[in-house]
């Protein structure tokens, strides 16, 4: 592929997920991935580092979701700085540029793009993020049911 047609294949697409994410934020990041060819909450967890239940918790109109998680949406399918603002826009949020965290994320969507999230989580460590600020989310670990007490009498 020469310059010219990489220019346009990537501007193409850069355009194609702006106009995507111009919708609620639920279809937004739906439509995103569908553009990029994934589907389901397994995709949607591999690329994002965010377990499943987010995935379902996003698509409810009357649900919150923390800017971090859609910083770890916008890193895992590789947005563009345009693309992120506006899907951070359909959420509610915005980028804050006195605050070290908001540019730290900023950094990462501009120098590491096609980056994994943990080394994105590396960066930010590296820039003193706290851990809970961090991208993707901790799985809750397997199901252990608690064990019956017994009352003495």
């Amino acid at each position: 592929m020469n310059t010219r047609e990489y220019a346009i294949k990537e501007f193409e697409e850069a355009y194609a997920v702006s106009q995507a994410v111009q919708k609620p934020f639920g279809e937004a990041v739906l439509e995103v991935m569908k553009l990029k060819g994934l589907e389901g909450p397994s995709a949607f967890s591999k690329h994002t580092g965010l377990n499943r239940d987010i995935y379902y918790t996003m698509q409810k109109p009357d649900k919150n979701i923390e800017l971090n998680m859609i910083i770890s949406i916008c890193i895992g399918f590789q947005l563009d700085t345009v693309s992120t603002n506006l899907l951070l826009h359909s959420a509610g949020f915005g980028f804050n540029m006195s605050n070290r965290i908001h540019r730290a994320y900023l950094y990462l969507i501009e120098y590491y793009k096609g980056h994994d999230i943990s080394e994105c989580n590396k960066i930010l460590e590296y820039l003193d993020v706290p851990p809970f600020k961090r991208l993707g989310s901790s799985e809750r670990g397997p199901y252990k049911p608690r064990e019956k007490r017994i009352s003495k009498k």
